[in-house]
């Protein structure tokens, strides 16, 4: 992990880079003059991803955000997140199969009922043609 001075120097060393500095004198004016040429929303810009990285050390409760420690614990944190996710998952499948079922329970019944009801139908048909055949059967008597 870098520090933000580190940044900051960075970011001076490459504008000095530019000039040709022939004198102490002058690159002590150089560095002066490139210091205070940084822009104050570049340098908060910096500050906030610090702020970002110390807010994720203590979330993670490690030293450091490269240390193998964090690096365990948010691999952890990833494993539960992905486990979490197929037990969701897994709760769906389970719902959609719990619910597959009632439909294939009430789908049975439902079949059970319309073969009952013909079966009931094809009865009351049958006793109907008898009655007719024997009002014929009377009606040639």
């Amino acid at each position: 992990m870098t520090y933000l001075i580190e940044d900051i120097w960075g970011i001076i060393k490459q504008r000095v880079k530019r000039r040709e500095l022939k004198s102490l004198e002058k690159s002590k004016q150089c560095l002066l003059q490139e210091w205070g040429s940084i822009p104050e929303k570049m340098v908060k810009n910096l500050c906030k991803g610090y702020l970002d990285k110390i807010k994720k050390i203590i979330e993670l409760d490690c030293d450091r955000i490269e240390s193998d420690h964090c690096r365990k614990k948010k691999i952890n944190i990833i494993y539960e997140w992905k486990k979490q996710d197929e037990i969701q998952k897994q709760r769906i499948a389970h719902n959609d199969k719990n619910l597959l079922f009632k439909r294939q329970t009430e789908l049975r019944l439902l079949k059970k009922k319309i073969k009952q009801t013909k079966m009931k139908y094809l009865e009351k048909m049958e006793l109907i043609n008898e009655n007719i055949k024997k009002i014929k059967f009377k009606k040639e008597i």
